[in-house]
């Protein structure tokens, strides 16, 4: 009879910076890699900070996330998700800020 080998829990994930390089147009519009498959690049309205908000939806199967920039200026993306993939975001948040931190980010 073989016996079963027990893995340790897979470490952190690292999410890697989007690719430079970051072009800022004189209209405060940022032109950055495309996170879509198979897009190239996409325009979008740089802005500073984040707003969160959020409510349980267990009919959804979790809750729903609000995000908004830092002044509430831009439409609110709302989406769906299920406790594992909140806990995704907080682990792709904390690889982010980890990576930041060794670049001497503040």
């Amino acid at each position: 009879m073989r016996e079963v080998e027990i893995l340790p829990p897979p470490g952190p994930t690292v999410l890697p910076a989007l690719p430079g390089p970051l072009l800022v147009t004189e209209t405060g519009h940022v032109i950055l890699p495309s996170m879509r498959p198979g897009g190239a690049f996409e325009l979008t309205r740089l802005e500073q900070g984040v707003g969160l908000g959020w409510m349980p939806t267990p009919e959804l199967g979790g809750l729903v996330l609000a995000i908004s920039d830092g002044h509430a200026l831009t439409p609110i993306l709302a989406t769906a998700l299920t406790r594992h993939a909140l806990q995704q975001v907080i682990e792709d948040l904390k690889s982010i800020d980890a990576q930041v931190g060794e670049l001497g980010g503040r």
